[in-house]
């Protein structure tokens, strides 16, 4: 029989886990949990391993990723490995920081086994303090717009137009955020998974366009309950900003050339306008 899996990619997050491992444990029809740790620290391995000590449950599958891989690769371990476990009929992704109620990735589920165009599916979700989250969904990124999206000025205009009220119960969209969504396995490893060229950024870019290009349809849905997605920001230093600053750019030169085929003299243009923004973020880093 068919089943579905759940897979959570952990870095550092393991006081998270077990009240996941505990919400899912509880709900009436449970998929299969996989928790795939990214290299954490030493504390949070221990963590993590006490959790598989105990844990007397089939359905839930640790995996230890001996490097951080980032996002793609990282869920791509799971991805790969869940036929040795189960007939695998949707997959879900999630944060660690995403709280998700019974009931709704079975409503996802539905929604796939009903529409044979759905690419990536989501319920609409929640902050922490339960009000609507403004960037969960948005059109597919063109050329124009990462141009424009170099520039603090033009970052600020480009998200001031992206918070989209999906208020309708089916909400047809392009791309999907990461945090948390369901697809169809078989269409998923079809489309390869996720890109492993990407290691924290445009991922869902690129399945987004995939999905596009197959003539399929990605949704937010309307249910009664929301996933809530706390996300906890910590304090980034100097450094970091301009590590993840780096990886940001590089993600979306990749995807530029990759996936929106720009010629020579739209990448000379590209490499222009991140190298302008690379010393905008320097400055900018400096009152981080």
């Amino acid at each position: 029989m068919k089943e579905n899996a759940l897979i959570v990619l952990n870095y550092n997050r393991s006081n998270l886990i077990e009240n996941i491992i505990k919400t899912v444990e509880a709900f009436k029809i449970m998929p299969h949990l996989f928790i795939v740790d990214n290299n954490s620290d030493e504390d949070n391995k221990k963590y993590l391993k006490r959790l598989e000590e105990f844990n007397e449950n089939e359905k839930i599958h640790f995996i230890y990723n001996l490097n951080n891989l980032g996002y793609a690769k990282g869920n791509n371990i799971a991805l790969n490995k869940i036929e040795d476990y189960l007939d695998c009929k949707n997959v879900f992704i999630m944060n660690p920081d995403v709280i998700l109620k019974d009931g709704i990735i079975d409503y996802i589920s539905d929604f796939i086994n009903n529409h044979n165009d759905a690419g990536v599916v989501t319920i609409a979700h929640v902050d922490g303090a339960l009000n609507f989250s403004q960037r969960q969904g948005w059109p597919l990124v063109k050329y124009k717009d990462e141009l424009k999206t170099s520039f603090l000025l033009g970052r600020k205009s480009y998200y001031k137009k992206l918070p989209i009220k999906f208020d309708n119960d089916i909400n047809k969209i392009d791309v999907i955020d990461g945090s948390f969504f369901g697809i169809d396995y078989k269409l998923f490893k079809e489309l390869g998974f996720f890109d492993e060229k990407t290691f924290l950024y445009y991922e869902e870019n690129i399945l987004g366009y995939k999905i596009k290009k197959i003539n399929h349809q990605s949704y937010i849905l309307n249910y009664k309950d929301n996933p809530i997605h706390d996300h906890q920001n910590s304090i980034t230093s100097k450094i970091k900003f301009m590590k993840n600053w780096n990886i940001y750019n590089k993600s979306r030169k990749y995807y530029c050339i990759k996936y929106l085929k720009i010629g020579l003299f739209k990448r000379f243009i590209l490499n222009i306008c991140i190298g302008i923004s690379d010393i905008e973020s320097f400055f900018i880093s400096l009152f981080k």
